[in-house]
């Protein structure tokens, strides 16, 4: 495959099939967008050689396997989507090594396993979205190190909780302008908290955590393609950013 274009955009169109490796000698490219199609099989791990690629799209498609930790070889790389897919497996600590990303996608997927310390490092990331699937375990205490982080969604994950770490509770709560709903906590349920009703550890779940920094300045949504926007108008977003919204569910 040859081609000198910067950008590729396949997005929105009935493409099946799988994505050709051969993608990754494209190696002016930097931008690739296939989100909104059918395509399946596995991200080809080729594509950690794209080293000028800034944004790489791939939502709501049918794509499985593990994400290939050759993406954390991309350090130009701003905006990784890869929500509403079927990857599975655990998110690749090399993802920690994207210090230009300020978007991470990966919801709506079946990934396992702890949340990695790494993501701590992205010190750029503005949007970090893991919510519906199957992480366990507690939010690393890393994360009160994205100063930069403006919304994050860890939305229905069974088995994944938050850090009752002082310094953790900290950063959670400084957030400016925060509103919450009566009665529920702003940390949702703690990890090896006693539970009043078994003697065993809380077994509660944290469903959902949506936490933005800025409510007076923008309005956060997602698009038909899975990417945020920011806008002012009258419009609803699907996330509110003037309220940290908290769910529990109890295993």
């Amino acid at each position: 495959m040859k081609c000198d274009c910067p950008v590729l955009a396949l997005s929105d169109n009935q493409l099946s099939g799988g994505i050709s490796p051969e993608l990754g000698n494209l190696v002016n490219l930097k931008s690739l967008s296939v989100s909104g199609n059918r395509l399946g099989g596995e991200i080809p791990s080729e594509l950690g050689d794209l080293v000028n690629l800034e944004s790489l799209i791939f939502s709501d498609n049918r794509l499985g396997g593990e994400i290939p930790s050759q993406l954390g070889n991309l350090a130009n790389l701003q905006t990784l989507y890869l929500d509403s897919n079927r990857l599975s497996g655990e998110i690749p600590l090399d993802l920690g090594n994207l210090a230009s990303l300020q978007l991470l996608l990966l919801g709506g997927n079946q990934l396992s396993g702890d949340v990695p310390p790494d993501l701590g490092n992205l010190a750029s990331l503005a949007w970090l979205d893991l919510s519906s699937n199957q992480l366990t375990g507690s939010l690393p205490l890393s994360l009160a190190q994205l100063t930069a982080l403006k919304g994050f969604a860890f939305g229905d994950n069974i088995g994944l909780c938050a850090s009752n770490d002082t310094a953790f509770q900290k950063w959670l709560t400084a957030i400016p302008n925060n509103r919450l709903p009566p009665g529920v906590s702003p940390l949702g349920p703690n990890c090896g908290a006693a539970d009043a009703n078994d003697s065993d550890t809380d077994d509660d779940a944290l469903v959902e955590v949506v936490n933005l920094s800025e409510p007076n300045a923008v309005r956060w949504g997602l698009g038909g393609d899975g990417v945020p926007t920011s806008n002012t108008a009258s419009t609803p977003a699907t996330y509110d950013p003037a309220v940290w919204h908290f769910s529990i569910l109890s295993q």
